[in-house]
């Protein structure tokens, strides 16, 4: 399927390939979400955990259907009893998707995070390292070999929105 990405959208595929973290800021529309899928595509990837806002949880899913569907894309819902939500997050071979908000109240296993990939699409909702959710993302993206966040707009409200962003992918960098 690389054959079909923009000139743009291989250039930062090939980042995401050289790098354990790494950070996508593209416009809007610009194929942020399809890069990163291609490199959840990659066979030592899986499994993977998609953080997202509450609104993208099933775009994700379509989203690998078109590109990427020989890989199962399990979202994670708050309608899920909490029971069954254990087994889901535990599956090898997928990628599951989870809002920031459902993400925070679920506690880590005793054995830690098992996944190999953890992407933050809307990486902005993770620039206050005091918030609930960061610190649980933090949690996971600590436990992950390839880490990755996404943004169309990085810094909002200035240079040190970056921080707490670029500290889930590069931990104690800055």
């Amino acid at each position: 399927m690389v054959a079909l990405l923009f000139p743009h959208q291989k250039q930062a595929l090939d980042l995401l390939t050289k790098r354990y973290g790494a950070a996508l800021f593209m416009d809007m529309g610009a194929g942020k979400t399809r890069t990163a899928l291609e490199d959840l595509a990659k066979p030592d990837r899986l499994p993977a955990l998609v953080l997202v806002k509450s609104s993208l949880v099933h775009h994700w899913r379509e989203e690998a259907r078109k590109w990427i569907p020989w890989i199962p894309v399990i979202p994670l819902s708050a309608k899920i009893p909490f029971r069954l939500r254990r087994p889901i997050l535990q599956r090898k071979n997928v990628i599951i998707t989870c809002s920031f908000d459902l993400f925070k109240r679920i506690p880590p296993p005793k054995d830690g995070w098992q996944f190999k990939t953890v992407v933050a699409d809307e990486s902005t909702l993770l620039k206050n390292h005091k918030a609930a959710r960061t610190k649980a993302a933090k949690r996971v993206f600590r436990s992950a070999k390839w880490r990755r966040i996404l943004s169309g707009f990085p810094a909002p409200e200035g240079i040190l929105d970056l921080w707490s962003q670029y500290d889930l992918i590069c931990p104690g960098l800055l």
